[in-house]
């Protein structure tokens, strides 16, 4: 466990405290949960499919507008609505992004399906 949290100690970006080992199912468990540690709230799951309503520029022209939050300190459900303003956390995409969130949901539909 060591040598792991060491390894992604990288995405460790909110300062967490290590999981008990016991805790930790596989390695995509562990970035998931320096992502958004048990301290956050997980959004319930439901069994109707996730519609989303419009693009990031359908919003922009109808008014809406993007603020990065710069206090989110790593948590990417760290959003906050306010007059007219989306303030999301800042994170870094790059070639391995997809792959990483991809891996995270499907550990979580394989490993936590029951958890709502």
């Amino acid at each position: 466990m060591r040598v792991a949290l060491n390894y992604f100690s990288y995405h460790n970006k909110q300062g967490v405290l290590a999981p008990a080992s016991n805790s930790i199912a596989h390695f995509t468990d562990l970035i998931s949960y320096f992502i958004l540690p048990p301290s956050h709230k997980r959004p319930s799951r439901n069994c109707r499919p996730l519609v989303l309503g419009h693009s990031a520029s359908e919003l922009v022209e109808a008014g809406l507008k993007f603020q990065v939050n710069k206090s989110s300190h790593g948590c990417i459900l760290d959003l906050a609505f306010e007059h007219g303003i989306l303030k999301i956390p800042y994170i870094v995409v790059d070639d391995f992004t997809e792959v990483l969130l991809r891996n995270i949901v499907a550990l979580e539909q394989c490993h936590y399906y029951r958890q709502h």
